[in-house]
């Protein structure tokens, strides 16, 4: 589940609880693009124009705004925000932006192309980023560099998802957390030791060998490391950029989120 829905949740009346194992994390300075023709180079110039994103609750666009406006000084009540999704669940936003919203992703990339949009934020790379010759640009071209950067200043590999299971039934077996965690640890074990092998055949890439020596110079041996304790600077991070963007009205603490049984795993 989206980790900044699932923290949404738990600010009301969840029915959900998660285990700390998060399949799912990227980095979001990558996540900003502008069209091949933009004249804007920094991100402060970013104030005051037209931003295209899936919605406000999408844990990556959580996190790309709050780096925005923590890291760059970016206010973000003074972009124009457009909206590509109808929002999953109903949230009451409690921070007033200008919001419009868009019929699709496609109609905001060529917004973006035509000069009607200044910028999008996507999860995904969009198509005309992608196309052969590009007609979209990163914000921050050199993106690897600053997301290194980032990581180095800050210990934080941003999490999308988590994983959750019906309260109803953690409450009545509660071996279930512990059981799951210890299957997605072991999971992740056998994806590393595929990751790790001196073959190249187990991965569909040419030079995967300088790949992964380059990726745990720079960010570590075990990435995606589950566990609470050694997540939480990561979540409290998302949590504030949710009580700072309006999303949630009140600071949760990272225990009340978690199944207690999986703390110590």
């Amino acid at each position: 589940m989206s980790l900044a829905s699932y923290l949404i949740s738990k600010s009301k009346k969840s029915d959900f609880i998660a285990i700390p194992v998060f399949p799912a994390r990227a980095f979001r300075h990558s996540s900003i693009y502008v069209s091949l023709q933009s004249q804007i180079r920094d991100p402060k110039e970013l104030i005051g124009k037209r931003v295209a994103q899936a919605e406000f609750q999408q844990t990556a666009g959580v996190w790309a705004r709050g780096i925005l406006e923590n890291i760059h000084d970016v206010p973000l009540d003074s972009i124009k925000w457009f909206n590509w999704y109808k929002p999953r669940t109903p949230v009451e936003i409690i921070r007033q932006y200008y919001v419009e919203d868009l019929p699709s992703a496609d109609i905001a990339e060529e917004m973006l192309l035509n000069g009607e949009l200044d910028a999008i934020i996507s999860a995904s790379m969009p198509k005309a980023f992608v196309a052969n010759p590009p007609r979209l640009k990163r914000l921050f071209p050199n993106c690897k560099d600053v997301e290194a950067d980032y990581f180095r200043g800050t210990g934080i590999f941003p999490i999308m998802h988590t994983v959750v299971l019906c309260e109803e039934i953690y409450k009545a077996d509660p071996w279930i957390a512990t059981s799951l965690h210890k299957a997605f640890d072991k999971a992740k074990t056998i994806a590393y030791s595929t990751l790790n092998s001196r073959s190249a055949f187990g991965l569909s890439l040419a030079w995967f060998g300088e790949a992964v020596r380059e990726q745990k110079e720079l960010l570590g041996q075990d990435l995606w490391g589950y566990g609470l304790d050694r997540n939480r600077h990561v979540i409290e991070t998302l949590i504030k950029y949710l009580l700072q963007q309006g999303l949630i009205a009140h600071a949760l603490n990272v225990e009340d989120c978690f199944a207690p049984n999986t703390f110590r795993l």
